[in-house]
């Protein structure tokens, strides 16, 4: 039987920013995590969509097993690295502390910005559009996480790129940034520009019926 960890990754993913792997990124921070068993180290990262995981699956140029976890209650795919190379990118790249808090953005330069935050919405967050009888549907964009300064930190940088806000809803275990409808073709236009085949394509179609 093939093991699941791979003899072969693109280890230097995360060396380099690129579209692809602040994307990536995104959707780490949120559906995944690292591990190391004695002197063993590895990633993580899995999402209840077999084509998103394949995406990245194939992005990551890896011959893992992709897994299908049967004890949940809904599908969910994974798959595990075990290289130490990338486990170290993901924590310098991070700057995760001992307690591997994610509190931080990856520090990258701006053009990239729209593709890491468009991970993170593809990975923890929603694109919700409820349609109204009168006038044109309501649509908004929220981001669901456990750790309130990552959602502030994701809230400052947009409203310092784009100039538009949203609010925070704290909840019983995690905490949730909204955009409204009035500002949510603004912030979808910014992360959606130049995104073909790295974005969750469910998501990109409701972006295309609000747009």
């Amino acid at each position: 039987m093939p093991s699941k960890f791979p003899k072969f990754v693109n280890q230097d993913f995360f060396d380099i920013l690129t579209p692809e792997s602040a994307w990536v990124s995104g959707l780490w921070i949120t559906d995944g995590n690292i591990f190391h068993y004695k002197n063993n180290y590895g990633i993580r990262i899995g999402f209840s969509d077999k084509t998103l995981i394949e995406t990245v699956y194939n992005l990551l140029e890896t011959n893992a097993i992709i897994c299908l976890d049967s004890r949940r209650n809904h599908q969910y795919w994974y798959f595990s690295i075990f290289n130490k190379h990338l486990y170290d990118s993901l924590l310098n790249h991070f700057q995760f502390d001992k307690k591997f808090q994610r509190d931080k953005l990856p520090k990258m330069p701006p053009d990239l910005l729209p593709h890491f935050i468009r991970g993170v919405i593809d990975g923890d967050g929603s694109i919700i559009i409820a349609p109204r009888r009168k006038t044109s549907d309501k649509c908004k964009i929220s981001i669901t996480f456990p750790n309130l300064s990552f959602l502030n930190n994701i809230r400052s940088v947009i409203k310092d790129t784009l100039n538009i806000d949203g609010y925070i809803i704290t909840h019983k275990n995690a905490y949730e940034i909204v955009y409204g409808t009035l500002v949510t073709k603004t912030l979808t236009d910014w992360i959606y520009k130049d995104s073909e085949n790295i974005r969750y394509e469910e998501k990109y179609q409701k972006y295309l019926k609000f747009s």
